[in-house]
């Protein structure tokens, strides 16, 4: 059994560009190799602290995290995906709350619309761990974020 060996070189993230880790989230965001789905999204964790990761790029990447709901069944993935929730929130605090607010509005008049089952109301369940995290986040950390936007947000769960 004589095995190719690849060669494995790392790649330092300070040479990848936000656009490239993006481009790259985008394409593999509803990817099925849970490997893939951690990778990219620790590289979306590492590229949010930076200068160029504007509020587009927050809006982009919570309307593509909505794609994952109905797709991310075990554990780690979902983790992944909370830890980028958690590092939007916690760096970008307004951005990320006023559009996982509008987002996941939009998702749940089309969640009500569906009959009741178990897949639906798992994809909820998780949404709503993400407004939790949010919102414990935000709450009373940014000027930015007023009182109503609390109330809008808890108007609709």
């Amino acid at each position: 059994m004589n095995r190719k060996r690849h060669d494995c070189t790392t790649v330092n993230m300070s040479d990848i560009t936000v656009a490239d880790v993006l481009k790259r989230f985008a394409a593999k965001v509803t990817t099925p190799s849970v490997k893939e789905r951690i990778q990219i999204c620790g590289s979306v964790v590492e590229c949010i602290p930076r200068e160029e990761f504007t509020d587009a790029a927050v809006r982009g990447v919570i309307r593509l995290l909505v794609l994952t709901l109905g797709r991310y069944r075990d554990r780690r993935s979902r983790a992944a995906v909370r830890n980028v929730i958690v590092q939007l929130a916690t760096l970008r605090a307004q951005p990320t709350f006023q559009t996982l607010v509008s987002v996941l509005a939009e998702f749940g008049a089309h969640q009500v619309k569906l009959p009741p089952c178990v897949s639906s109301s798992s994809e909820s369940l998780t949404a709503l761990g993400w407004l939790c995290s949010v919102a414990s986040l935000c709450y009373g950390s940014s000027d930015d974020i007023k009182r109503d936007d609390f109330v809008k947000l808890v108007s609709f769960c």
